[in-house]
């Protein structure tokens, strides 16, 4: 009855209403066939499609499809109709119609955040995102979640991506930018290429995950290098941007971090030295000499071949008197730079290192150098010797004549007239005199005349200047205060005649003096002995206390050696600068391996000069700064002790400073040993080179194989076979010659005549009577034989 009212029905009337009414009758699907039909007619009345929504709905009728394809109904109309029955249904109509707040309302309700995450990521409305990102929405976590998990990895859109990322940049949500951008870049995406992506990671870590920043930058390729590490740099993550410039090759700047903000000179070095270009051992040149270390700074400034720094070089070396180390400088800075600075510091670099025979070739050869200001330094300096080269060089004799003076030189006289000056010569009495008392016979007249004129301060000035000279101890006896001056000073000529101080100071009855001497060599038997047979002089109370001490103390750390810190025993010794004291108890707690104790050890060894002693410590014991060590016993004065750095140099695999020292001191089997360990297959290939004649190319040959240097035996086995193609072309020709004088032999005896008249001297056959050569004729009867011609018949 209600299908055939509604289909008598021809005008318009409000199907609002009648929906309405039918729906809370729970009968809409009885006006279903009217509603077709009036879509059949062309209505697209938005209230017809409704109704028919609602009813695919309640029908499940394919509600989604209906939903998805259908323009013409009303999405915030369905969507609140099915909010109640399917809210997955609701978040499609709100989707297709942009009903932004009922659809963040229904996916939050009903847990939907992936939904509604899709669907902020497709919307790509910055309010939006506001909106949910604030920090008092309770479901902001879960929505980021699937954000990060679902929403954005399935995009391929980069204005989704961009507009996303913008949005977390703008809620200031750090740590959860680096979880999108992680998901979208680490793991394979559309985006994992993407520059700017990658910069953003980059950067959202350095400030807020800064822990994480050095797996980035292991992982990703395409990103901004130089502006990236320079950001790390100015954040404090220097090793950052270390690694950063390490992975692209910026070698300059990545020394630069080394020393300017890591400042480590060390590594540093290494890097150089593994680079091994000129800009790089340039800048860890200048960083070394800001550092003080001249020495090291001048070799990585010879190895850059760079003397641009010279004037800066030139004064700290000068100030810090290493002469030796700037002397290579300047000759490296010679080669490429013609400065006048640079061959005048030069000049004056030979003087204080005593190359005179260098100086002389010098002086042959520059024209630039100013001789004479280098000349008066020298003379300032004391340096005589090489004044009197310099001065002789300009040819200024009233210079030269001074120099003579002081040099104790009989020329001065004719240097002077050659200058045009009358030549008087003061007195310089000590100068004399230390000329005089090198004859030892010379000094006892020498001492009396100065005693007899009472010139006792002189004479002992004199005899303090000479202190390496034989009994220069007797001027003890003028000034007995001043007995123990030499040694409280530490003059080293001093600290070598113990036995002579001694006798001397006993002899002129100084038991005070006496007793500071048994002590100051260590000799505290006989300073007690002293203070307690001549104690109304001697005897000092808290004096002889330590005396005891001393000689009782190494037993005692002996005993006690389970209870006590080792470490503090040798640094309250070290203090006190009584080492030696203790050196049995260093031996016997060596096997500890402390640092402290090898290292007082290894002093003591040092001093002693017993490298055997000190080899074995370096080895058995390697608790020891190395490399310390050995820049201490490079510049030691006896060859074995130089060996043993270059040993230490081995151990520590610096090739370049062991093998280097090992030639300086023409020690060939050490550096060929040390390359051998290096590993350098170069040097290989060169002595394969060097020693082509000494050598058995199979030997070479199976020693390269065996152990893996084909590619560097090569070059000598090209050499080899071209050797013997050499030797093959030379017998080839050889032979030849000789194939062809036997052949031009085999020719002239087969065109020689048979029967040769002169074959047989001047004699025909038919003379020679039965054809023996040199045999007469037989005679029977006497009688010579017919020449019938058939002679031995």
């Amino acid at each position: 009855m209600i299908k055939g009212l509604l289909a008598s029905v021809t005008s318009n009337f409000p199907i609002d209403e009648l929906v309405h009414e039918v729906e809370q009758r729970n009968r809409l699907k009885l006006i279903l066939p009217w509603l077709e039909d009036r879509v059949q007619s062309g209505s697209q009345d938005p209230a017809v499609f409704n109704a028919m929504a609602k009813i695919y709905i309640d029908s499940n009728s394919n509600p989604e499809a209906f939903l998805k394809e259908n323009n013409l109904y009303e999405p915030l109309v369905v969507g609140k109709f099915c909010e109640a029955r399917d809210p997955y249904l609701a978040y499609i109509a709100y989707a297709k119609g942009f009903c932004d707040d009922e659809l963040i309302a229904i996916t939050n309700d009903n847990s939907m955040f992936k939904q509604q995450a899709r669907y902020l990521v497709k919307r790509r409305q910055p309010e939006l995102w506001v909106q949910v990102l604030v920090s008092d929405n309770l479901h902001r976590r879960q929505l980021i979640d699937q954000i990060i998990a679902a929403a954005l990895p399935e995009c391929t859109d980069p204005d989704d991506v961009s507009i996303t990322v913008k949005a977390f940049l703008s809620a200031d949500l750090p740590i959860e930018l680096i979880e999108l951008l992680e998901k979208i870049i680490i793991e394979p995406s559309p985006f994992s290429n993407n520059k700017n992506l990658q910069n953003l990671l980059l950067l959202t870590a350095i400030r807020a995950e800064k822990g994480k920043v050095v797996g980035y930058i292991n992982k990703l390729e395409n990103y901004d290098a130089g502006e990236i590490a320079k950001i790390a740099t100015d954040h404090g993550l220097y090793e950052e941007a270390l690694t950063i410039y390490k992975k692209y090759d910026q070698h300059v700047m990545d020394i630069n971090v080394l020393v300017e903000h890591i400042v480590s000179i060390d590594r540093g070095f290494d890097c150089a030295n593994k680079v091994n270009r000129p800009e790089v051992w340039s800048r860890l040149a200048k960083a070394q000499l800001d550092g003080l270390r001249i020495k090291d700074s001048i070799d990585s400034y010879i190895k850059a071949k760079d003397p641009a720094n010279f004037a800066e070089v030139i004064e700290i070396s000068n100030h810090a008197g290493n002469h030796d180390n700037l002397v290579r400088f300047l000759q490296m800075a010679r080669k490429s730079l013609r400065e006048l600075r640079i061959d005048t510091e030069l000049a004056y670099a030979y003087a204080k290192t005593d190359r005179l025979h260098d100086m002389e070739d010098f002086l042959s050869m520059s024209d630039v150098a100013d001789i004479l200001e280098v000349g008066e330094k020298c003379f300032e300096d004391k340096l005589y010797q090489a004044a009197k080269l310099l001065f002789t060089s300009i040819s200024n004799w009233a210079r030269l004549a001074t120099t003579l003076i002081y040099l104790g030189e009989n020329q001065a006289a004719e240097r002077a007239r050659k200058a045009g000056n009358t030549y008087r010569c003061m007195p310089h009495a000590q100068i004399c005199g230390l000329n005089i008392i090198v004859h030892a016979e010379e000094l006892p007249t020498v001492l009396t005349i100065y005693e007899r004129r009472g010139h006792f301060d002189e004479v002992l000035s004199l005899l303090e200047a000479g202190l390496s000279l034989e009994r220069a101890h007797m001027g003890d006896k003028y000034r007995p205060g001043k007995c123990t001056a030499p040694f409280s000073n530490g003059t080293p000529q001093a600290l070598h005649r113990p036995y002579q101080y001694s006798k001397a100071t006993e002899h002129a009855h100084l038991w005070p003096e006496l007793v500071f001497l048994y002590i100051k060599y260590d000799e505290f038997d006989n300073a007690a002995l002293a203070m307690i047979e001549c104690s109304p002089d001697a005897w000092e109370h808290n004096q002889f206390k330590d005396v005891i001490n001393q000689l009782l103390l190494t037993d005692l750390l002996t005993v006690i050696i389970p209870r006590i810190d080792h470490s503090r025993v040798v640094r309250t010794f070290r203090q006190i600068d009584h080492i030696p004291l203790i050196c049995t108890y260093l031996i016997a707690v060596q096997h500890f391996n402390i640092a402290a104790v090898n290292d007082a050890y290894n002093n003591l060894l040092i001093k002693e000069e017993d490298y055997k002693t000190l080899r074995s410590s370096i080895d058995s014991f390697d608790n020891v700064n190395n490399i310390s060590l050995a820049k201490r016993l490079e510049r030691h004065p006896l060859l074995e002790f130089r060996r043993l750095a270059a040993h230490l140099y081995k151990k520590n695999t610096l090739w370049e400073e062991s093998i280097s020292l090992s030639q300086q001191d023409k020690l060939y089997k050490d550096a060929m040993i040390t390359t051998a360990v290096s590993g350098n297959k170069e040097c290989f290939a060169a002595l394969l080179f060097i020693c082509f004649d000494l050598l058995r190319s199979d030997v070479v040959e199976e020693l390269s194989w065996q152990r893996g240097l084909n590619d560097f035996y090569m070059p000598y086995k090209i050499q080899v076979q071209r050797s013997l193609v050499a030797k093959l072309v030379t017998l080839e020709r050889e032979v030849k010659e000789r194939s062809k004088k036997d052949s031009q032999k085999k020719q002239q005896e087969a065109e020689a005549p048979i029967i040769n008249p002169g074959g047989f001297g001047d004699r025909l056959l038919l003379t020679l009577g039965n054809g023996i050569f040199g045999q007469t004729p037989h005679m029977p009867n006497g009688m010579m034989p017919a020449m019938t011609g058939y002679g031995g018949f």
